[in-house]
């Protein structure tokens, strides 16, 4: 009996630690498509950077993380990514962005694909291809604007396996 409440401790810590990294720098290589990692920004700072994005929406967040890549010809690609307080309030946080892409005067061509069983929402706008999706208690929010988004969007899914597709 003691051998397996250590097994089950030992899995219950490998869960939290787990959540609390996944969002950690191995998601974040140093290249994405061929554009390289120039700045990343995590917690309070990063926080203030995705609030600013949703413009005084009424969203909490625990965590968030800032990527930028850049490269030759002046591609660009960056990564927000926000740390909600539950899986299901990552959930709502998508279903809200989703409800809102229609009547957007800044995003247009809204669409869906599927990159690691991860249902990922796509838009463009801002002169960027935009992908966004949520995973576990994270949502990701990718904006692209080199003419290889999808080997961006590509390579950045390969650090996020097994995706949660929300119903």
């Amino acid at each position: 009996m003691k051998i397996l409440n250590n097994i089950f401790m030992m899995f219950i810590f490998s869960l939290v630690v787990a959540n609390m990294v996944w969002a950690g720098n191995n998601v974040y290589p140093s290249e994405l498509g061929g554009l390289k990692k120039i700045r990343m920004i995590e917690g309070e700072k990063a926080i203030q950077s995705v609030m600013k994005l949703h413009r005084g929406a009424k969203i909490t967040l625990k965590d968030a993380v800032v990527a930028e890549y850049g490269g030759n010809n002046g591609g660009k690609a960056i990564i927000w990514a926000s740390m909600s307080e539950t899986s299901k309030a990552a959930e709502d946080l998508i279903r809200r962005m989703n409800e809102k892409m229609p009547s957007s005067k800044m995003y247009r061509n809204f669409s869906s694909i599927k990159v690691n069983r991860c249902k990922i929402y796509s838009v463009d706008g801002m002169g960027m291809k935009n992908y966004y999706f949520v995973k576990d208690k994270w949502n990701y929010w990718l904006a692209v604007n080199a003419g290889n988004s999808r080997a961006v969007l590509n390579d950045f899914m390969n650090n996020l396996p097994d995706c949660k597709i929300p119903e």
